[in-house]
């Protein structure tokens, strides 16, 4: 029976976007909002109608896990794919996943998780809502959450608790997709001693124009990074 790789994170381990080709999403763009580079548009523009109407060009295509980093990890060490990532999912949601996963993850079996943006959180509306960023909710709400919500302190340290259950599972294999500061007074008790996704990428390619019209990388940076993970398993 061939062991299993077991892929929690957001939407860069998720895939999405991926598939669409990086010339097409230029195109689009060129052919919408007569530029190829998302970050020459007004950023009220971008989030508010650009970013929507992409999603739904590509609705049929709008995540491919094989083609992320994990899904390409998997296929380097003749795994099976698990996928768990959704996109805009928080760590504390990736957590639960992984727990009710336990029962199901042999010994043999590999655990790849993706720290992804520590300012999400599960929602008290629901675990299937995602995107819970304070600066993504209405103004009413980011109001009411910066004065009385969980300072970024909190979020950090609920990140570094998470890094140490999941680093406790043998076989797992811990990264972040963007190079955010989980430190709390100065300390960071993790030890990822990996580049972030995105930093890896981004070193790689020498510019940052890479990403598809909502922001994620485009899959050739997927692959090198797999590469790297695989080199250092």
């Amino acid at each position: 029976m061939p062991i299993k790789l077991y892929s929690y994170g957001d939407s860069h381990a998720a895939g999405h976007e991926l598939g669409s080709a990086p010339d097409l999403g230029k195109a689009w763009l060129k052919e919408n909002y007569g530029v190829e580079n998302r970050g020459h548009l007004d950023p009220i523009v971008y989030h508010n109608i650009v970013r929507p109407a992409w999603n739904e060009y590509i609705k049929d295509n709008k995540c491919n896990p094989t083609l992320s980093y994990a899904g390409q990890l998997a296929k380097m060490i003749d795994a099976e794919l698990v996928d768990r990532a959704i996109p805009g999912s928080s760590n504390d949601w990736s957590a639960m996943r992984l727990l009710e996963d336990l029962t199901h993850i042999k010994a043999d079996d590999i655990v790849l998780f993706s720290i992804c943006t520590p300012e999400r959180f599960l929602s008290g509306q629901g675990e299937d809502v995602t995107r819970t960023q304070i600066q993504w909710q209405p103004e009413k709400i980011q109001r009411i959450l910066f004065q009385y919500g969980p300072s970024d302190k909190s979020f950090n340290l609920w990140t570094q608790s998470i890094f140490h259950m999941v680093k406790n599972i043998s076989n797992s294999l811990i990264v972040k997709t963007t190079d955010n500061n989980i430190e709390v007074n100065g300390i960071d008790t993790t030890d990822i001693n990996l580049e972030s996704f995105t930093q890896f990428a981004l070193r790689t390619a020498g510019h940052n124009d890479i990403r598809y019209p909502v922001g994620h990388i485009h899959e050739d940076y997927h692959k090198l990074y797999a590469e790297y993970l695989c080199l250092r398993m």
